[in-house]
């Protein structure tokens, strides 16, 4: 039904403590089995008034092939120096992260998950 799968895409909520110069610190895995892709809101804050946020699509192809989009960026303050980056295996994705700057930084992550199930709409939108 539709409420099952609205159910099923509930935000999946994490925070991650990144180190400064840091690289690949995971911040999410998400299984490859039953899901096209992924959405992730973010917001890293720095403890000294700098703030970033964006948004993130990913999506694979059931192997170790993935890619990602980043937009709707925001920055507050000095713009924190994030790289984020996706890793598929074939099993799960997983949503990482390079901190570039001298100072580590906190992030905050809710996801989404597009099933390979089929969504009813209809009751949604009635």
């Amino acid at each position: 039904t539709a409420h099952d799968n609205l159910a099923a895409a509930v935000l999946t909520e994490a925070t991650s403590s990144v180190s400064a110069s840091s690289n690949d610190t995971v911040l999410d895995t998400v299984s490859q089995t039953g899901t096209l892709g992924a959405k992730w809101f973010v917001i890293a804050y720095d403890g000294s008034g700098n703030r970033y946020a964006c948004e993130i699509y990913a999506m694979h192809d059931g192997t170790t092939t993935a890619d990602l989009t980043e937009y709707a960026i925001l920055t507050i303050g000095t713009k924190l120096k994030l790289d984020f980056d996706v890793i598929a295996n074939g099993t799960s994705m997983t949503l990482v992260v390079d901190n570039r700057d001298a100072a580590p930084v906190t992030i905050k992550t809710q996801r989404t998950t597009v099933s390979t199930a089929t969504v009813d709409t209809t009751a949604v939108l009635s």
